[in-house]
């Protein structure tokens, strides 16, 4: 059971790191496209970001109360669900109205984060205390060397997508779209628990 709480957290890391790496350049790239100049661009849409994973951080305390009602497993299968559901669509929101794509960032922020104290808190519950450290070691290892493979492959979709068509709505959808394997990886590592 240890080993797929680890898996999931892997998987959520992959999808949590993607997002947090690339909200800014979606950004900037969307106010580029509705006409804000390079240097308004860059200051706006970085703020964006900084906001987004900002308020992000709202998930963490949300999550781990939802953990402590629901159990563990359950709440990280649904807040998955609801990040999987975030990353599927976002990219592909590129020429929808500005409110609309802001209202999604931020409850993509706060899902995206929300599983994390659950990961944590079941390998306590878990592990003997006599092994933790070398739980949460695995844990650490797999799950951070995810966080370097992601944005690479995020950028790596992005450059492959703008040789198919030249259509911004198509190459960030699609770049997001990868992003959302990490949440269907965690949901089947979770299930049987």
């Amino acid at each position: 059971q240890a080993l797929r709480v680890i898996g999931a957290y892997t998987a959520h890391n992959w999808e949590l790191f993607g997002m947090w790496g690339w909200t800014s350049p979606f950004m900037v790239a969307l106010l580029q496209a509705r006409g804000a100049g390079p240097a308004a661009a860059l200051t706006w849409g970085g703020m964006l970001a900084a906001g987004i994973i900002g308020v992000g951080g709202l998930g963490g305390v949300l999550g781990g109360r939802l953990a402590d009602r629901l159990g563990r497993a359950r709440a990280a299968r649904a807040l998955l669900g609801m990040s999987f559901l975030c990353s599927a669509i976002f990219g592909w929101l590129f020429h929808a109205p500005l409110a609309l794509i802001l209202a999604v960032s931020l409850i993509y922020g706060i899902v995206v984060v929300a599983d994390s104290p659950a990961y944590s808190a079941s390998l306590m519950e878990l592990v003997p205390p006599r092994s933790l450290g070398g739980a949460f070691s695995l844990q650490m290892l797999f799950g951070w060397t995810v966080t370097a493979i992601s944005p690479a492959v995020f950028g790596a979709t992005l450059d492959l997508a703008r040789h198919l068509r030249d259509d911004a709505m198509m190459h960030w959808g699609i770049a997001y779209g990868i992003l959302a394997l990490g949440p269907v990886a965690g949901i089947a590592a979770l299930w049987p628990l």
